[in-house]
């Protein structure tokens, strides 16, 4: 493994003290983040798609131009919003502070003044980074900035590239930050003297989905998702449409409450009963913000079983008792008769025996649950010699003929 700089280990080493100091959560991938680059290491115009206009004494986006600037992004996926400061870098080694104002109501109109004199009308947050990786967070309450949130000064050399995540500072997702100004050196005026504002366009996905699945039985598709974590969400909608056919439709009556949160997710599940069988349903999950805004889902795909085995009991990788003659339970639909088969094999390549059998020959049974015989226990522990375990599993037959088999399950013995 490369061995980290002294620069990258000074900057992990004041990310750590930022979490545990303010008590952050580890940003997820779409964690925004406002950087402080006093090294020009930001990069180029060309490198990135700002959504800002450049500044007429500014050169054209498409040039080359050294980046000494703040900067805001979501790691590149949604976008990238940056302000050039084309003078001087922020001085962050003789003990001078950068403010960053950011608009986040969108009305322009509310804000403060720093005590500096910075003009930060219709800004309502201020972040202060200092030469020593002190943090400081500010919101303006009756006109004036009020600190929140503050670090304690690291006791390590000038800080050379620093990061905050701003949804942790409590100033919400991406696409609510509309606006921002700078400010470096402890001056009165922006850095590169006509503020760089505009519109942060990404809208990043409002919740961290961690799973969205499609279960089925006879009559109805169970839909499952899980999250793990909920940034201002209200709720969720579901959409279901034939496959590969046709619009989708909304199948949920009023919204699913959302039950998530910024730091901690939630499961939930629906069942969709209208459904045909032999019909392939494509479905998308639409989560939606408190401001009306919404990311959708999937698809993913369910159809009714119309015919399926689903092994019950002994649970998969449970252990035996050799003396003791073992009840296998199943549950079925659409099926009339059944046969268990075991192998030492998991894809039943290897030696096969099934049950239940009459006169040395195979047949069938029509419950759902069958106790070994002494007789029989004996056979099928016979198959754990030279082998880990043994596997079973279901084979169940319709009225037409047709049969339909279960997974295959797992078992140990043990005296």
């Amino acid at each position: 493994m490369k061995p980290r700089s002294k620069k990258e280990m000074l900057v992990a080493t004041c990310a750590l003290m930022v979490a545990v100091l303010f008590g952050f959560a580890t940003p997820s991938a779409l964690a925004v983040t406002i950087t402080v680059d006093g090294q020009n290491t930001g990069g180029e115009w060309n490198a990135v798609t700002p959504s800002v206009q450049n500044k007429a004494n500014e050169p054209a986006i498409a040039d080359t131009v050294d980046i000494k600037d703040v900067y805001i992004t979501d790691n590149g996926t949604n976008g990238y919003w940056r302000i050039d400061t084309h003078t001087l870098p922020p001085d962050l080694g003789l003990g001078r502070s950068v403010s960053t104002y950011i608009d986040t109501d969108r009305n322009g109109a509310t804000g403060c003044d720093d005590v500096v004199g910075h003009d930060a009308a219709g800004y309502e947050k201020l972040i202060k980074i200092d030469a020593f990786c002190s943090v400081q967070l500010f919101n303006c309450v009756g006109g004036s900035f009020q600190p929140v949130a503050s670090t304690n000064d690291c006791a390590v050399s000038t800080v050379l590239e620093y990061s905050v995540d701003l949804a942790s500072l409590g100033i919400g997702s991406v696409g609510s930050i509309d606006y921002f100004v700078f400010y470096d050196g402890g001056s009165t005026a922006p850095d590169d003297e006509v503020p760089d504002s505009g519109n942060f366009t990404s809208t990043p996905t409002l919740i961290r989905l961690e799973s969205f699945e499609a279960t089925a039985d006879a009559d109805s598709i169970t839909l499952v998702w899980e999250t793990g974590s909920e940034m201002n969400n209200a709720g969720f909608h579901l959409w279901r449409r034939v496959a590969q056919t046709g619009a989708y439709e909304r199948i949920t009556e009023t919204l699913i409450p959302a039950e998530g949160g910024r730091s901690f997710g939630a499961s939930y599940t629906f069942d969709d009963v209208n459904v045909t069988e032999g019909t392939t349903y494509e479905y998308k999950l639409q989560d939606i913000s408190l401001d009306g805004r919404s990311t959708f889902h999937g698809p993913i795909r369910g159809q009714l079983r119309t015919r399926f085995v689903d092994l019950l009991s002994p649970r998969d990788g449970e252990i035996l008792s050799m003396r003791t003659a073992p009840t296998f339970e199943w549950d079925a639909e659409g099926l009339d008769r059944f046969q268990i088969e075991f192998s030492d094999s998991p894809s039943f390549d290897g030696r096969v025996m099934t049950l239940p059998r009459a006169k040395l020959a195979a047949t069938w049974t029509q419950a759902e649950i069958y106790t070994l015989s002494r007789a029989e226990w004996r056979l099928v522990k016979s198959l754990s010699v030279g082998s880990e375990g043994i596997y079973w599993r279901v084979v169940g037959i319709d009225a037409d003929g047709e049969t339909f088999t279960s997974e295959a399950r797992f078992f140990d013995l043990s005296f």
